[in-house]
């Protein structure tokens, strides 16, 4: 899990924040935002998740759905630019994208 103390992850937390804070501005989930931004990749064919939960399950089903504008695209890519990796694990980001909003 990722650990919110140990300095190694700060920078994580703070790309976490930022894209909170777009998916809330653009009033939905971040698992809505993230499975969006997948599906709105050209190179990205399918898009495989791993749901627990009936309600995860609707969470990505309605992130499906949903297609960015291309200023949305651009606020994502300014906060964690195409080709760097912020080497965060999806694994990581479960707790934090079904507990909010």
């Amino acid at each position: 899990m990722l650990d919110p103390r140990l300095p190694e992850n700060a920078q994580k937390f703070v790309i976490i924040e930022q894209l909170q804070q777009v998916a809330d501005q653009a009033g939905m989930t971040l698992a809505h935002l993230a499975v969006a931004f997948a599906r709105s990749h050209p190179a990205v064919k399918s898009i495989i998740v791993g749901p627990r939960t009936s309600e995860q399950l609707s969470q990505y089903l309605t992130g499906a759905d949903l297609v960015l504008n291309p200023d949305l695209l651009d606020t994502i890519d300014a906060i964690v630019p195409p080709g760097e990796e912020s080497k965060i694990k999806i694994q990581d980001l479960k707790l934090i994208w079904f507990g909010s909003k």
